[in-house]
Order: C-alpha cells, then structure tokens, then sequence
C-alpha cells in the first residue's frame, strides 16, 4: 500500500496503471472521484461498505467495512488472491462508467436539485411576505 499524496494528470494515470487494486476506504460521500476515476483506468475496487459508495460503485466493488481493519485485510487479500474476481470488478466498472457517461454523469442530478432548492427557497419567501 502506498499514499502518493497530490499527483498530476499523466502520474495519476500512470499510477492507476500499475496499481493492483484501487481503495476508498471513506465513510463520508466523496462525490465519487476515486471510483470513477478507478473504473474509467479499469482497476479494480475496494471500497468502504457504505450507502454512497454502493450508490456509486454498484457491483463494480468489493466492499468492506472501514472501521474494521481486519475486515479490510481479509478483503484486500482475498481480492488480490482472485484474479477471476478482479475481472468481473474492472467489467462492471466499464458498465457502470459507460451508463454514467451515457448519462451525463451528475449534471443533470445536481441541476434538478438545485432547482429544487430554488423552488423551495422561494416558496419560503413568499410565504414570510
């Protein structure tokens, strides 16, 4: 396991390349970066068992539970262990990449909210009038 720290472009895509397996152990919602950014370079995933990342991730991970250490060790090393399974990891990402390109990623999710939240903000308003 090694932390790179901040890396540019061409040595995060590097760095994606050589990697075995890419890990999010977050237990809070990071917009997704790491396992978009994991499945667009076709590794496979890690990630911590928690509702964003499986909103995110789908079957395109393996999850464990982040505040177990042993969990994520019993995890990682049975993923390392089954290259059958990290196929079918880095197969579903490229579905689950495509399906959010396909729909424009997040774009449209955050314009309908932010609209909502418009509506709502002026609703308040004239309702204090």
């Amino acid at each position: 396991i090694r932390a790179l720290g901040t890396l540019g472009r061409a040595e995060l895509g590097r760095a994606y390349s050589l990697s075995d397996l890419v890990v999010q152990p977050s237990l809070a919602e990071s917009g997704g970066l790491v396992p978009g950014e994991a499945m667009s370079a076709g590794r496979p995933l890690l990630a911590a068992d928690r509702p964003w990342a499986r909103d995110v991730c789908g079957e395109a991970a393996e999850y464990f539970e982040p505040k177990m250490t042993g969990d994520f060790a019993r995890a990682a090393s049975e993923l390392l262990a089954d290259e059958e399974k990290r196929e079918a990891l880095v197969e579903a990402g490229r579905g689950v990449w495509e399906r959010r390109r396909l729909l424009g990623g997040y774009q449209p999710l955050v314009e309908c909210l932010y609209g909502v939240a418009r509506q709502q903000q002026r609703h308040s308003s004239s309702a204090r009038s």
